[in-house]
Formats: structure tokens, C-alpha cells, sequence
């Protein structure tokens, strides 16, 4: 069965157990065949989210409160998977910037993104450059703050000597949610428990694999020369600095914890009276596709 994942950026080490497993063939073995549908062929011109209603996409790769705006507006999503633990994201300025003063900040155009970006800066102009120029705007001094992945965009930036200041969003007091998030449909979910469950299992194993086989997996990214993992040298040091967020404390990946869904859902209500039903809060979410008995390969 072909299955469609949306991508939500150009490929990355973000992505490195799904890429690595179709490498692999491991997805092929148990019958699906897996796409990649980039951002590359409209810079970015719709979102991930868009894809996905359309069904342009069976799953779609977005931030969690990117799905829950969605799901509040009556359209029936659930995450199933989340390709990181923890939080590796942040704010980055090139200049001294400090929280409180006027900054010009390059936006993502995410749900939520003022609340988040207005804890540190509440004075902040923000523009809209082109998505895929976002960081280079940055570097090249256009904007004075961006939000980013620092295993990816801030090793990047160290990479070519660009020094970064990082604000963590644990400064802001923002319990952020789990992203980025594999989402699906309720109807696809409905429809194809099987395939998912098969797709999630080959996907565990990718990152699981990736986790305790870093050289091979540098190797097998490098050779298939797809834009974001390019270069042998920076794509080790951004797969070591993402190993740590790869896997929770059971060596699990994907697995999602209601309690830090909750407290980003409180903490969103709270700053933006954004709301949701219990019955939304609790469904849009699902760990019942992970499969835990993948052996270290």
C-alpha cells in the first residue's frame, strides 16, 4: 500500500529513522510503500496541515498545537507519534538581543507563535520572510530572532561560524507540547489501523537503528544526496547533537506523555483563551500504533 508522509521542512536529520528505514527497504518488507512529499516545489506555499486535509497526504509531520487549532475548528486529527522527545527548540538571535527589548522577529506563521514569542519579547515586530530563506535572513543580519531547532539550524550555524545566542522556551515558562508530531486522520486511522501500525513499527526501527548505528547511519543519509543532508561533516554533528532527544528514558521512540499534552493545552487556554473539549484534548492523541519490542539493532 503506498502511504504518503508530508514533510515539514526539507529533509533533515529531524527525519533520519524514516529516511534511513526506506533506505533500507524496511518499510517495502511489510508491504507499504512509502512516500516523501517535500516543501521544496512551492518554497513552502502550503502547509503540511493543507496537505493533509486534502488528503494530498496520509500523515502529515507538524508542530502540536498546529493539529490541535486544527482539530478545535472540527477537523478530526490525532497524533500518533512524535519524532522527538523533550525540547530541542529555541529562540536565536545573531546580535545581543535581550528579553524585553524591540526586536524584529522572522516568524514561522504558526498558531500560537505571538503568545509564545511575546514571554521574552513583548515588544516584538514581526515580518515574514520566505520560510525556506528564514534562517539565512538570521545569518545575514535581517532579522534579529528566529525560532529553531538547535541540533539542526543552531549546529548549522556553529558549523559555519556563525556564533548564536539561544533563549530556551523553559525561560519563557512555556511548557511546550511534543513536536514535531506524525498526524493522521480518524478516517485513515479507521480505515488503515494495519498499515499504521506496520508504518510506526519500520519507523521505530529507524530511529532505534539510527540511535545505536550513528557512522552507518551518516553513511546511508549522505548517500542519498537529498537536500538538508549534504554534507558528511555537518550531518555527524547535527545526528550526534539530535541523538539525545531521539528516544525517552525506556529507549522508546515516538511516545507521547498526556501530562506534558495537558500542560501545554493549559497553558495555551491560559494566554489565548484558546479551548478545547475534554473529549478533543483526550482523542487527539494516540499511542496505540508504537510498538516497543523493536530489538537494538
Amino acid at each position: 500500500m503506498e502511504i504518503l508522509i508530508a514533510l515539514d521542512w526539507t529533509p533533515n536529520p529531524i527525519h533520519a529513522g524514516i529516511f534511513l528505514a526506506r533506505a533500507k527497504g524496511w518499510y517495502r518488507e511489510l508491504g507499504i510503500d512509502l512516500k516523501l512529499l517535500g516543501v521544496e516545489d512551492d518554497a513552502y506555499g502550503r502547509s503540511t496541515l493543507d496537505k493533509l486535509l486534502s488528503q494530498e497526504a496520509a500523515i502529515a509531520i507538524m508542530p502540536g498545537e498546529m493539529m490541535m487549532k486544527a482539530v478545535s475548528e472540527g477537523h478530526d486529527l490525532v497524533a500518533i507519534g512524535t519524532l522527538l522527545q523533550g525540547n530541542s527548540s529555541c529562540f536565536a538571535s545573531l546580535n545581543d538581543v535581550k528579553p524585553g527589548q524591540t526586536v524584529k522577529y522572522g516568524a514561522l506563521g504558526l498558531p500560537f507563535e505571538q503568545e509564545i514569542i511575546s514571554q521574552l519579547w513583548p515588544n516584538v515586530q514581526v515580518v515574514n520572510p520566505p520560510k525556506l530563506e528564514l534562517y539565512q535572513q538570521l545569518f545575514e543580519s535581517h532579522v534579529d530572532l528566529v525560532w529553531l531547532y538547535k541540533p539542526i539550524e543552531g549546529v548549522e550555524a556553529e558549523f559555519r561560524g556563525i556564533p548564536l545566542k539561544y533563549f530556551t522556551l523553559e525561560e519563557a515558562s512555556v511548557p511546550y507540547g511534543h513536536a514535531p508530531l506524525l498526524v493522521t486522520s480518524r478516517q485513515f486511522i479507521q480505515t488503515h489501523p494495519r498499515e499504521l501500525r506496520r508504518l510506526m513499527e519500520v519507523s521505530s526501527r529507524g530511529y532505534l537503528y539510527a540511535a545505536y548505528n550513528l557512522q552507518e547511519t551518516i553513511e546511508i543519509l549522505f548517500a542519498l544526496h537529498v537536500p538538508g543532508m549534504r554534507d558528511r561533516n555537518l550531518l555527524k554533528l547535527q545526528l550526534q547533537a539530535l541523538k539525545p532527544y531521539w528516544l525517552n528514558e525506556d529507549e522508546q521512540w515516538g511516545v507521547m506523555n498526556p501530562g506534558r499534552w495537558h500542560k501545554f493545552y493549559e497553558w495555551l487556554h491560559f494566554h489565548s483563551g484558546f479551548q478545547l473539549s475534554e473529549t478533543q484534548l483526550e482523542t487527539c492523541f494516540t499511542n496505540q500504533f508504537l510498538q516497543y519490542s523493536v530489538i537494538k539493532a
